[in-house]
């Protein structure tokens, strides 16, 4: 472990060290091929509708595949008069089966650098999403092994880092939080006064969407990288800037 002034990093899970969103724009497409949506207009209009259930059920269902077939099955019923035929149901149960047998797919060089930062840091996994599904995915990636703690949340807030930050011990101060969304891996930790490192993925769920203006209260606090590969030296980056500033 090296002198830095960093204590732990937070690395997100979906889309920043392996494929997600991909898979659920794929299964989209099978939701729309199960409610033959033949034109381009009908196949927007469904995809709107499921995202507009999506939403609302996230406070109740929170995030994940099985919060996602319980609004695709909830899109059918208001389409279908609130009866969704038995065929329906099977076919969404397979699009269910297809997403959480789908190969866990690294993204560029993301094993190596884990691989780096494991020997200089303390690294925690920091993701939402149903526990069980994260769990099996990490089991499946290969890199479970280069994470000190696991934290599997309902939400990605200013209250939740903090409650994390205080469970590990660490003050604000001395936590990255390294994620491919604003919403959930950015803004909120640098409004706690902690830095982060966003790496933007090339499809983004539109539920994470928040306007990019450089002038966001704490834009000096984090930085954007295209690769994961260039983690290590902007958090050296980070720990140097933190070092003259105390």
């Amino acid at each position: 472990m090296n002198r830095s002034r960093i204590a732990l990093v937070g690395v997100d899970a979906d889309d920043t060290l392996w494929h997600n969103e991909t898979i659920y724009r794929e299964a989209e497409e099978m939701f729309c091929d199960v409610l033959d949506a033949a034109s381009g207009d009908d196949v927007r209009a469904l995809r709107q509708e499921l995202l507009a259930i999506e939403t609302g059920n996230v406070p109740l269902y929170g995030y994940g595949i099985k919060s996602f077939v319980l609004s695709m099955i909830e899109t059918v019923a208001r389409r279908e008069g609130d009866v969704v035929p038995t065929n329906r149901l099977q076919d969404l149960l397979g699009i269910a089966r297809w997403m959480i047998e789908h190969e866990v797919s690294l993204l560029d060089g993301v094993a190596p650098t884990l691989r780096t930062l494991q020997r200089e840091y303390r690294l925690a996994l920091i993701t939402k999403g149903d526990i069980l599904d994260q769990r099996r995915k990490l089991s499946r990636s290969g890199v479970s092994d280069v994470f000190d703690r696991i934290e599997v949340v309902s939400e990605k807030d200013e209250r939740v880092y903090r409650e994390i930050l205080l469970r590990c011990g660490v003050p604000p101060e001395r936590f990255v939080m390294i994620g491919n969304s604003l919403k959930s891996d950015v803004l909120p930790v640098v409004a706690i006064g902690a830095a982060a490192i966003h790496i933007p993925y090339p499809h983004e769920w539109e539920h994470e969407t928040v306007s990019r203006r450089v002038d966001e209260p704490g834009r000096q606090r984090w930085m954007s990288t295209e690769r994961f590969g260039d983690v290590p030296a902007l958090l050296r980056s980070i720990d140097a800037n933190r070092c003259r500033g105390a």
